[in-house]
């Protein structure tokens, strides 16, 4: 009897993994595993953007916070604070434009267009 019980909770995981997918969006699946939503056709196009994105943002905030440091150090000895502050707020700035491009790079990919020169 614990098999039947096993097989009407896998087709009741199986109902909601297909609920959640027509729900949802076509291209997503729901995976088992940490109840995680990947994209099934698009992930190896994502991954790189998704990398890159995130290792640049990795950089940025340390140049941040190295200019925020710059700025606390600038306040100490009687240095143009406003730098240190500008700067950190130029690199916070550079994240906000890296999500977006990354935002709108996963827009593309999505809607099928790879290619962005033959607009043009």
């Amino acid at each position: 009897m614990p098999g039947a019980v096993g097989q009407r909770q896998q087709n009741r995981d199986d109902n909601q993994r297909q609920s959640l997918k027509n729900r949802a969006c076509p291209d997503l699946t729901f995976q088992k595993r940490g109840c995680i939503i990947v994209f099934e056709k698009y992930w190896r196009k994502l991954l790189a953007p998704v990398v890159i994105t995130i290792l640049a943002l990795a950089v940025l905030i340390m140049f941040a916070t190295a200019y925020f440091g710059l700025g606390a150090v600038m306040l100490a000895y009687g240095g143009p604070v406003w730098l240190g502050g500008l700067l950190c707020l130029l690199c916070l700035l550079g994240c906000g434009v890296s999500v977006y491009v990354l935002w709108e790079r996963i827009k593309e990919i999505r809607s099928g267009e790879e290619d962005d020169l033959s607009q043009y």
